[in-house]
Order: C-alpha cells, then sequence, then structure tokens
C-alpha cells in the first residue's frame, strides 16, 4: 500500500458536501486513498508579514524531499508518526539534493476524529483559509502541509511543515487560524497535537524526529475500576466488542467509551494558559453565570413542595412534553453547594435534563426553615420519584457536581440493588470529610481564591430568606453566619447545628459517602482531576472503585475542581466523555427498546 503526498489539488464545495474522504487525481487508481494538499503555493503577495523571513535553499530542499512521502502502514492515522512513513527514502531523497548542511524545521501532527455530522464545506474552507493566510503572512515559511482521508472511525491525521518552531508559533494570532480553531469543537469528537523537530544527522545521514512536546502523553487518563465479573451487571446486556455480555463497567467503558480509554484520544489537555488546579477553578468560578454559545439556553421551571412544605424547582431543558409522549431519557443534574441550574458547566451539559435547585437555591424561594446537608438524600429521592411518576416510560440517569455527586453516592449505595437510575456519574466529589480535611488546609489560599465567592452566595440566599431562618426552632444564629468568612464556619452554624453534630468536621465525617461506594449496584463512573484544590487526590478512597464491578474512577492529571477546561478557547472536556458513557446504558439501549 502507499499514499502519495499530492500538491496543487482543490476537491469541490460538490465533493465536500457530498462527504467525500479523498480526492480522485490524474495518475491514482478511483479506490487510492491519498494524502492530499489541497492548497497551492503561489508567490507571496506583497504587504504587510508577521515576521521577517525569506525561505531559504534549504528550505526548499526540505520540501522536495517531502514530496516523495509514503505511508508503511494502514494504522498510520493513529499510530507512531516515525514509524509510519518513509523516512529512509526521504532521507535518500534529501541527501542527494544537499551535501551536509544541518537543518531543523518543525513539524506539527494534528490527529482528530472527524464527526459524522460535521459540515464538511465549512470546515475545508476555512482550511483553505488558515492556511492561505500562513503562507503568505510567513512569506512561504509554512513549507508543506497535507491532510489525510478518513478511515472507517473517521480518524484523519494532519501535518504542517515549518521552517522554525517560532515561525509556527506566530501565526496562532492571525484571523483565519482563529476562525479554523474554533470550528474545531463542532466538527470533531476528539482531536490532539504533536510536535516534532527534523534533524538531519550528518553521522548516518538520515533523519531524526525528535518530540518537542510530550504534554498529551502526560495528560493521559487514569482508569481505575475493578476486574472481576458480576451477573447482575451482566443483566444489562452491554455487548463488548467480542460480541460477550459485559460483566463489569471496566470492560464497558473499554469496548463503548474511546474517549475515557483509548490511549490516541483519553487525554484532558488543559487550556495553555489555564494548566493548574487553581488557575482552572478559578476560571470555573469566574465564568460560572456567565453566557456562552455553548451554554445559552432557556429554562422550563417546575416547581414541587416537598413533604416538609419545603420548595424545590426543577429547570427542564428543552420544555417538558406530556409523560405518555417523552420517551426519551432524562439525565438529572445536581449542583453543587451554593450552586444551581444557571451555572455554566450545568447549562453547559443540558440536553434533555431536569436540573434540581435545592431549597432556597437557583431564585428557589424557601418556604421552610429545613436546611439539607450533604449526607440528607431525602429531596433528591422525591425529585427522582417525582419524574417517574410523571414520566413512566423513560430511563433516568444523573450526573452530580461537587456536593451533588457525594449526593448522588450516598443516595446510590442507600438503595444498592433497588436504584432506579440506569447509569450515574459524580464529577469532582466530596466522597470523604478527609477530602474536606486536606482542602481545610490549604484554607489560607483558598480564603484568598475561591472562598468569597461561594461564602457569598450562601449569605445571599440566608439574608433573603433571614425571617424564616430566624423562626426555626433550632435557633440559627443569622448575623454570625453574615460575618463568617470561611465555608466551615458556615457549615457549623447552619448544618452542623441543625443535625445535631458538634462541629463541621463530625458533619463532613458523618456526610462521607465512601461507606456507600462498596453497596452501588448502579453503573457509576466518577470523575475527579490530581490538581483539584477542593477534592485534594489523596483523600478520594482509590481502593473502593477496585473492588467493585458497578463503580469505576477517572483521574485527570489537570482539571481544578470543576473546571476541565481545554482548547485555546476554554471548553468543558467532559460534556463528550460523559454523553458517550450515558449513551451506552439509556439512549443507545432506549433507541434499540
Amino acid at each position: 500500500m502507499s499514499y502519495v503526498l499530492i500538491s496543487d489539488t482543490y476537491p469541490t464545495r460538490d465533493q465536500l458536501a457530498s462527504g467525500a474522504n479523498h480526492l480522485v487525481v490524474d495518475g491514482l487508481a478511483s479506490s487510492a486513498s491519498t494524502l492530499v494538499c489541497p492548497f497551492q503555493h503561489h508567490a507571496s503577495k506583497p504587504g504587510k508579514k508577521i515576521l521577517k523571513y525569506s525561505p531559504t535553499k534549504e528550505d526548499e530542499r526540505i520540501r522536495q524531499s517531502l514530496k516523495l512521502l509514503k505511508t508503511v502502514r494502514d494504522d498510520f492515522r493513529t499510530a507512531d508518526y516515525a514509524q509510519s512513513f518513509n523516512w529512509s527514502e526521504i532521507s535518500q531523497e534529501y541527501n542527494r539534493l544537499q551535501n551536509s548542511h544541518a537543518h531543523l524545521p518543525s513539524r506539527d501532527l494534528f490527529r482528530s476524529r472527524r464527526r459524522a455530522d460535521c459540515n464538511n464545506v465549512d470546515l475545508f474552507m476555512a482550511d483553505k483559509n488558515a492556511y492561505e493566510e500562513a503562507y503568505q503572512m510567513t512569506n512561504g515559511s509554512l513549507l508543506v502541509y497535507w491532510y489525510t482521508d478518513l478511515d472507517a472511525d473517521n480518524n484523519c491525521l494532519a501535518t504542517c511543515v515549518w521552517s522554525s518552531r517560532d515561525i509556527a508559533r506566530s501565526v496562532n494570532s492571525l484571523p483565519a487560524h482563529k476562525e479554523a480553531a474554533s470550528l474545531a469543537a463542532g466538527s470533531y469528537v476528539h482531536y490532539h497535537i504533536d510536535r516534532y523537530r527534523i534533524q538531519w544527522r550528518t553521522e548516518d545521514k538520515s533523519f531524526d524526529l525528535t518530540p518537542i512536546f510530550k504534554y498529551v502523553k502526560l495528560c493521559r487518563l487514569k482508569l481505575i475500576a475493578d476486574d472481576h465479573s458480576d451477573e447482575k451487571f451482566a443483566q444489562r446486556a452491554v455487548i463488548d466488542s467480542r460480541g460477550n455480555t459485559c460483566k463489569n463497567i471496566k470492560t464497558v467503558l473499554e469496548t463503548h467509551c474511546p474517549l475515557l480509554t483509548d490511549p490516541t484520544a483519553a487525554s484532558m489537555v488543559p487550556t495553555p494558559y489555564l494548566c493548574g488546579g487553581m488557575l482552572q477553578t478559578a476560571y470555573c468560578v469566574n465564568i460560572a453565570l456567565k453566557s456562552t454559545p455553548q451554554s445559552e439556553i432557556t429554562y422550563d421551571r417546575e416547581s414541587m413542595i416537598m413533604s416538609d412544605k419545603g420548595t424545590m424547582s426543577l429547570d427542564w431543558y428543552p420544555e417538558r412534553r406530556p409523560g405518555a409522549q417523552c420517551t426519551r431519557p432524562i439525565v438529572i443534574l445536581i449542583p453543587g453547594v451554593g450552586g444551581s441550574s444557571y451555572e455554566h458547566h450545568v447549562r453547559s451539559m443540558a440536553k434533555l435534563l431536569a436540573t434540581g435547585n435545592k431549597k432556597g437555591s437557583g431564585r428557589t424561594p424557601l418556604t421552610s426553615s429545613k436546611i439539607n446537608g450533604a449526607h440528607d438524600t431525602d429531596d433528591f429521592g422525591d425529585i427522582v420519584q417525582h419524574i417517574i411518576k410523571s414520566y413512566p416510560n423513560t430511563l433516568l440517569v444523573a450526573l452530580g457536581f461537587s456536593l451533588g455527586a457525594n449526593i448522588l453516592t450516598r443516595y446510590l449505595g442507600e438503595l444498592k440493588d433497588k436504584s432506579p437510575l440506569a447509569a450515574a456519574s459524580p464529577c469532582a466529589a466530596l466522597l470523604t470529610w478527609r477530602c474536606r480535611a486536606l482542602a481545610g488546609c490549604q484554607e489560607l489560599s483558598e480564603r484568598q481564591r475561591f472562598q468569597p465567592n461561594l461564602v457569598a452566595s450562601i449569605k445571599r440566599s440566608v439574608e433573603r430568606n433571614a425571617d424564616l431562618i430566624r423562626s426555626s426552632d433550632v435557633g440559627y444564629d443569622v448575623d454570625a453566619v453574615m460575618q463568617t468568612k470561611r465555608m466551615s464556619e458556615i457549615d457549623s452554624l447552619l448544618i452542623a447545628k441543625k443535625c445535631g453534630f458538634k462541629n463541621c468536621w463530625d458533619y463532613y465525617r458523618a456526610a462521607s459517602s465512601t461507606q456507600y461506594i462498596q453497596y452501588i449496584r448502579t453503573p457509576y463512573l466518577a470523575i475527579n482531576a490530581l490538581d483539584d484544590p477542593v477534592t485534594p487526590y489523596r483523600g478520594i478512597p482509590l481502593d473502593m472503585f477496585s473492588q467493585n464491578p458497578f463503580t469505576a474512577l477517572v483521574l485527570a492529571r489537570h482539571g481544578g475542581h470543576l473546571g476541565f477546561f481545554s482548547g485555546i478557547t476554554p471548553k468543558i472536556w467532559y460534556l463528550e466523555p460523559i454523553k458517550e458513557y450515558f449513551d451506552v446504558f439509556a439512549f443507545k439501549r432506549n433507541r434499540l427498546n
């Protein structure tokens, strides 16, 4: 099999719109898959350049040598780049064109899996404009550009060869490049970039491809799950790649969730300027109530009066349908402490969902003096039963954030195999009191960075409902609450006092969901970041996840607390992996039924 580099070839709009994966070029069989350089090299036009550089004879030798590029293996789109092409033949050609001059061009690789519904025309035109802009503005220093056709799984590989790494960096701020980059989230299931420096070795007259940036490998996800089989899990009738019934969640993830387990796709590469847990968390707090194209939705609100006469609200998106007509699975989202359905990550996750706003949050009026803590699952249980009663023909899945994840974990463990949920996923879960204790050790930094916003949110709710809270038999000190500066103080004055705990630390121990993980009999995928300043990695009970075939934990190197922002323009990374996971247990299953 050979793949040929072709220059000066344009696909037509009709070819792109029809979903054509490769181009038919004179001299090639119609069935040939090709490496295509679809954009012509034009003479550099006069005008403003972003750098003063003129291509050298050495650049031209590199360009000419790479015209002989061919693949030597079928899986080149995902395999080791250095082992995928005929570098020895290219080295011979380069050696023929020159004697001993050493050169260090830079090569950027873009590996991707394109969405089935990708707009190929828009993607091609943005790519074309970005290429022409880069070639003109760098005075021809973009030596070679090509991309492959798609394989059966829609994987693609693209390559840019630049005269130097500095030149490659210089195009990031150009308008057409930004426009093309903005299409990435909507065009690809996943993508990542590898960078190499091409160096000529005079001693053996061959090219050496040296990785410049191995950060993607460092950002690969770590999966912790039980290998043992469970016949009750097998009753869910999820089939693996060999046609056998999956008997644990690990097999399901490895078979159906490549964004969480595939070595070429399972990585959370943070936004370059948000590479630490503090920065990720701070950005999450800053963007919490802002509207973006990713999160711009309008809810249909439903209010519920609970048994204690308290009020909770369900925010639906899209609008509710009559129960008998609604058969699509419903996702229930549980916000964290001080959070609501209006937070950016909650709105971004909304497809067809019911988002539960706790009493007094999310602009829900407080009509009862009862204040629930992280150990109280009654309200969530009432919501689930209300939805089941209203929509008896639907499957339910749930996603909890932070403290909401703790409530979800306890709920599943309390019900064991009687849980009505088809699947669940906690994100950044406060699973143990030790997590909170470790975070408490960091309160000096937390007090300056994150606590003011969180504490202010709780205070606003208390202030709005001060008269009702004071009327409680518990004897809350509202004035003391309004003077607090830390969450631990609020927890001591409100939750611990209401529930009869000595202080917040006794409350955290009682609220821990660790002991419930072993009893969970619902597919359960937890996602946490190693640099989470609120849920420190050292406090996560890793051994619990390796002892229950229903539970799995995915750890990301970066992400902070509820951040997980990736891409040049920050977008929440976990949206697609969680959608992929829920698709296995609810959406695909629902379509088959």
